[in-house]
Formats: structure tokens, sequence, C-alpha cells
């Protein structure tokens, strides 16, 4: 009883630490990508984020895009591609107590041309690990329902399990080992940033951006990219039955 009063008492310390949402250039985080849902009047309903990891595939969470079937959009800078094919993980759990194996990948009608403004962001190794001590950079697409969209960053601490899974005890909630928690101090607003799939990213020992982690629907919950590295590549590099 004493340890988790002390846990808790260190919460709250981490809870005050938020950080602020900045406006970021889109050079810095061009695989930012919105991702909607089209109606039978053609409309666009926002839904989510998500990062582009290969000119025709996007990487978000199954908790976003939870129809297989479903009419998806994805916007990135000023293009707009509908999606051809949803793959939800196998083993996706969505429960209210547990989103585990919360990843989903969408591939595109076609190819997207790259470039500074559009690229695609890095992957970890599978042997990668989560490290706490490497700055973390979360990043969103600010809809506003236009067709250009501001991007916005904000720095995020890491989190022992320990703390997160009393954060979670909270709201009846457990972590699976697939997951990792940020400070419960940032402050995401209201409206659509209550949403899945924010992508998570770190600097590696070459300067470049590396996708870590993607927000479930649990706030501050985020799935280890590594952990899917071999679902991801034998999902992106399957192209046999894909035409353009």
């Amino acid at each position: 009883m004493f340890l988790l009063k002390i846990l808790a008492v260190l919460l709250v310390i981490q809870v005050t630490k938020s950080e602020e949402w900045n406006g970021t250039r889109r050079e810095e985080f061009p695989f930012v990508v919105n991702i909607l849902k089209s109606d039978a009047q053609q409309s666009r309903i926002y839904l989510c984020n998500g990062a582009l990891i290969k000119e025709n595939y996007v990487i978000t969470s199954a908790s976003c895009v939870p129809e297989k079937d479903g009419k998806y959009v994805i916007r990135i800078g000023r293009k707009e591609i509908y999606v051809s094919k949803t793959i939800i993980h196998e083993n996706y759990v969505n429960d209210f107590f547990v989103k585990d194996n919360d990843i989903a990948i969408l591939q595109l009608e076609e190819k997207i041309e790259l470039n500074e403004l559009i690229n695609i962001v890095k992957l970890p190794s599978s042997k990668e690990t989560i490290n706490k001590d490497i700055k973390s950079i979360l990043v969103r697409s600010t809809d506003d329902g236009t067709i250009y969209e501001p991007l916005q960053s904000i720095v995020a601490n890491i989190t022992e399990n320990t703390f997160c899974q009393l954060y979670l005890k909270k709201m009846n909630a457990i972590l699976p080992g697939s997951q990792f928690c940020i400070s419960p101090g940032i402050e995401y607003g209201s409206g659509p940033f209550y949403e899945s799939g924010l992508p998570l990213v770190q600097k590696d020992d070459s300067g470049e951006t590396v996708l870590i982690g993607i927000i479930t629907d649990k706030h501050n919950v985020f799935t280890q990219v590594f952990l899917y590295i071999d679902w991801i590549n034998g999902t992106i590099n399957d192209d046999a039955d894909t035409k353009y």
C-alpha cells in the first residue's frame, strides 16, 4: 500500500510536466497523413492520422480504421488518394479494457510521388527497444476541413510501465506487453485531436527520424512499432496482386 502511494505521487508529478503543441514545417515530418472516410455524398469525414511508410502504404492504429471494407481516403499535403485495402492485424483485440495489437496498414490505390514535403518515415529494426532517454516527438496534422493541413508537434516523455499501469488502472484498463505510455500531462486539446493513429518518433544515431510508436484510442498509450516489423514488412512487400 505504501509503495502504491509513492507511485501515485510520482504519477501526479509526471502529469504536471506537460508540454505544449507547436507549429512545425511539413519538411520536418513529411510522412504525416490525415485519414478520412468518404460518405455516400463524397463528403470527407476526418478520422485520425497515420504515417506514410512506403509510396503506397500508410500505417495507423486499427482502432482508427475498424471497418475492413470502409471507404477510406488519405490526405497528405495537397493530395488525396483512396485506400484500396485495409489490413488490420489478425490478432487485434478490440475490448473496452484492453486494445492489443492495435495496428493497421492501408494500401493506397496509387503510389505517391515523393518529394521534400511528402516522404516516408523510417521504420525501426525488429531488434530495437524503446529508449526512454532519447527525446520523443509526437506529431499531428490539424485537419481544418481545407485541402492543406498545418502540422503540430510536441515533446513527449516516455514513462515507466509501472506508472502507466497505475494510470490505466484508474480507467479500469490494462497495459498489454505490446504497448507503452507517455506522460499523461500532455494536453491533446478537444474535438478531432482526441484520435488514434498519431505517430511518435525519435532521431537515430544518423539523425534520421524513426517511427517508434502509434497512439491507440487509449490516450497516452502507444503500440510499439518494432514488435511488428516482420508483420509490416510482410504486408508492404507483398505487391504481387497490386496494379497501377
